[in-house]
């Protein structure tokens, strides 16, 4: 003989309409992704590759914090603006991207 539990379920008549808006609140919060911080010694490597890329067009890839996601992108700098604190990175395919300079979390040669 088996034992059918009905998991939460057995749970939501119990519970107030506030707790539950409270823990569907609390679970939501807990799933969202923050950009992280970054050191000067993580900055300055990272101002290195992206100027060593820019004058010997060595191919990077840069990490990208964008809308609470983590993106990965392949390519060549192909201009930087610093008045705009924007870097342009042209890809495979010939197209332009543009990269907020504080929202890029990683960059590595590949």
């Amino acid at each position: 003989m088996t034992i059918r539990d009905r998991g939460n379920i057995k749970w939501t008549a119990m519970m107030l309409t506030e707790h539950k808006d409270a823990l569907e609140k609390w679970a939501k919060q807990t799933r969202e992704i923050t950009k992280p911080l970054l050191d000067e010694q993580k900055l300055e490597e990272m101002n290195f590759l992206l100027c060593q890329s820019l004058v010997e067009k060595t191919p990077l890839l840069i990490n990208y914090f964008h809308n609470k996601k983590f993106i990965s992108i392949k390519g060549i700098i192909h201009d930087y603006h610093p008045l705009n604190r924007e870097v342009f990175l042209k890809n495979e395919k010939g197209d332009i991207t543009t990269l907020i300079l504080s929202n890029i979390i990683d960059i590595n040669q590949y």
